[in-house]
């Protein structure tokens, strides 16, 4: 039986039974678990399953803990597996203003649209299909769902169409065969995947995508106290990502600027990202680089510094010996504080960006 099963995240055939009596199976490939379902569950005949579960109120407390920095106003997102909505109408109370979506199949999709917007009562693999249009979301929502998908490629593939250009998936499963630090296997019978975190990041750059966040250790309930949260978004090719960086710097810096530093993080960080044309002088400390030629620049001594030739900015690119070469600057050289652009501070503008 196993040599006609295939891991369903890397396609390798050389799966194997995780236990005989069982049909489970492991890939030495990914690291992923899986289970061949005997048959298929129909959820749309499921109600209230939330109802008396004790770790729920403070499981949606923490979840929208989480997802509070990327609301913006006006957003446009999608919960899928939204159950009764108590997400969704948590998010709305944070920021009124978001559309807030759900795809939930069960009957709890009744409920759910009596809080949220537009609650489709389908399941992923039939919103595409859907005539009303599931598309354009900033972001996608899916806790605890990817675990009870046949074919988690498909899901994702699905939920990619639904996405906006710039928008980002969030999503929660229980990490390996257990999803708990004390259950060794996972017998839920809905559950079919059982992702480690190297098959659910393949899982998600086969679709596509690009992970920007991976952790794990978070407590869904008693039973699921071992789970994994990733972040994705639409894959840019590097090319892109290049031109993105540059523009980056010449907004930050201004269409003249000059450089102190000539070491390790200018040629790893700065050199590649810059436009020569916008660069006026080269400063740096170390006698063996002065004289020298960068850039089309010669490096000059600091002390040949003058404050008032300089049109822009001066760039202090060392990181190690930032707060001494700001101390020379100013103290010595008299620049103001406004002259004065750590690498370290355009950098961290750019990680704190949206």
């Amino acid at each position: 039986m196993a040599s006609k099963v295939k891991c369903p995240i890397c396609d390798n055939a050389s799966v194997k039974h995780a236990f005989p009596a069982e049909a489970f199976f492991s890939c030495d490939h990914c690291g992923h678990y899986f289970r061949v379902p005997e048959k298929n569950i129909d959820y749309r005949l499921q109600l209230g399953r939330n109802k008396n579960n004790p770790w729920h109120v403070s499981k949606i407390e923490n979840r929208s803990l989480w997802i509070e920095p990327f609301l913006k106003p006006h957003a446009k997102i999608l919960e899928i597996g939204c159950a009764e909505g108590d997400l969704g109408a948590k998010l709305l109370e944070m920021e009124p203003t978001l559309q807030v979506d759900g795809l939930e199949p069960s009957q709890d999709a009744k409920i759910a649209g009596q809080r949220l917007g537009t609650v489709f009562p389908i399941s992923i693999e039939e919103a595409v299909s859907s005539p009303e249009r599931v598309c354009d979301y900033d972001l996608i929502l899916a806790f605890h769902v990817f675990e009870h998908l046949a074919s988690p490629r498909l899901g994702l593939v699905q939920i990619r169409k639904m996405l906006a250009k710039e928008g980002r998936i969030l999503i929660e499963v229980p990490s390996g065969l257990g999803g708990s630090n004390h259950i060794p296997i996972d017998r839920n019978p809905e559950h079919l995947q059982f992702f480690s975190s190297s098959s659910l990041c393949l899982l998600f750059e086969r679709a596509g995508m690009e992970v920007i966040f991976l952790q794990s250790g978070y407590v869904e309930s008693l039973v699921y106290d071992r789970c994994t949260r990733l972040i994705a978004q639409q894959a840019t090719p590097a090319s892109r990502k290049v031109e993105v960086f540059t523009d980056y710097f010449t907004e930050y810096l201004g269409p003249k600027f000059s450089i102190y530093g000539i070491g390790g993080m200018f040629w790893q960080c700065v050199e590649p990202y810059i436009d020569p044309q916008h660069l006026e002088f080269l400063f740096d400390a170390d006698k063996s680089k002065q004289g020298t030629n960068v850039l089309g620049k010669p490096v000059l001594a600091p002390e040949r510094l003058r404050v008032d030739e300089l049109r822009g900015p001066i760039l202090v690119t060392s990181i190690d010996y930032e707060k001494e070469i700001i101390e020379l600057l100013s103290q010595k050289q008299g620049l103001r504080s406004s002259q004065i652009i750590p690498l370290s501070t355009l950098l961290e503008a750019q990680l704190h960006e949206p």
